[in-house]
């Protein structure tokens, strides 16, 4: 329906049942190398993560359809080549390394979604630059890590999994 909606110029407004199921508690800008919006990872409560576009009207499309997926922080970390980029699963993390004074990124809709970048964003960011992935403390963490490091392999100077201690 929103195809539909979007080839008839009509805004279609938020479903209902998104709406009910939680409210916004965060929204996470993913910006082009130009700092124009993309799309935003949205955080709701309770916790539930959804991806949406602007519509070009002041509205969303509730999806990621068509969209170029860039790393999260693409302007900060093309601002600085030559410093090394934490890869972490997901946006609060990234943030907290931040506030830490670290460069950090990640990419949209979690564990198992890298490949869903677009090469060209992904070549561009890290050729040459030394990486630390640090995994969220679970299997599919851990599996992200590895396929992360396995797809950078070829074009970062140095890479590193760094597991933290904890539960």
């Amino acid at each position: 329906a929103s195809d539909l909606a979007q080839r008839l110029g009509i805004h279609l407004e938020e479903p209902r049942e998104r709406a009910q199921k939680g409210s916004i508690v965060a929204t996470y800008d993913y910006t082009d190398e130009h700092g124009t919006l993309l799309y935003q990872c949205v955080r709701f409560q309770p916790k539930d993560f959804k991806q949406r576009r602007p519509d070009g009207k002041g509205g969303w499309i509730w999806n990621l359809d068509g969209v170029r997926r860039v790393p999260y922080r693409l302007p900060e970390l093309l601002a600085e080549p030559t410093r090394a980029v934490f890869i972490v699963e997901g946006e609060k993390d990234t943030g907290a390394l931040e506030g830490l004074a670290f460069l950090a990124t990640t990419n949209p809709g979690g564990a198992g979604k890298w490949d869903k970048l677009d090469p060209a964003a992904v070549e561009m960011t890290f050729r040459d630059r030394g990486v630390i992935i640090i995994p969220d403390r679970d299997e599919p963490g851990r599996k992200h890590a590895r396929d992360v490091a396995r797809r950078l392999w070829s074009i970062v100077k140095e890479i590193r999994i760094l597991e933290l201690p904890g539960d």
